[in-house]
């Protein structure tokens, strides 16, 4: 009850208004950019570019065991396909910026640094 005289007042009339519009905005946007799609699509390419590490990860293992290239190829072949195929799916997210692929770059040069890979 203390909530509808509080509505009352010219400042509880302007606060009201402020969070109706930005409701109302946030709805525009949320409908616009399809959020639950997205970000089920999102998940999906995750998953399948989490399979496709797994996948270098044993490519590697295989090349640390000095496999020959003719062991070798084919199975960096299929990997490479995949990816393309996967990354074919995947559109320019909004969010994606060139400073978050810079940071992204870093980690994994990082890694294969450590790996001695790089």
């Amino acid at each position: 009850m203390a909530g509808w005289t509080l509505w009352n007042t010219p400042g509880g009339k302007f606060a009201w208004a402020i969070v109706a519009g930005l409701a109302s905005i946030g709805a525009i946007i949320h409908g616009s950019i399809r959020v639950p799609s997205h970000v089920k699509a999102q998940e999906e390419l995750r998953k399948e570019f989490g399979t496709l590490r797994l996948g270098l990860e044993g490519f590697f293992y295989d090349i640390a065991l000095e496999r020959s290239m003719e062991e070798l190829k084919p199975k960096f072949d299929k990997l490479h396909e995949e990816y393309k195929k996967v990354w074919e799916r995947s559109r320019p997210d909004i969010l994606g910026t060139m400073r978050l692929q810079r940071k992204v770059q870093d980690k994994l040069d990082l890694e294969l640094k450590k790996r001695g890979m790089l």
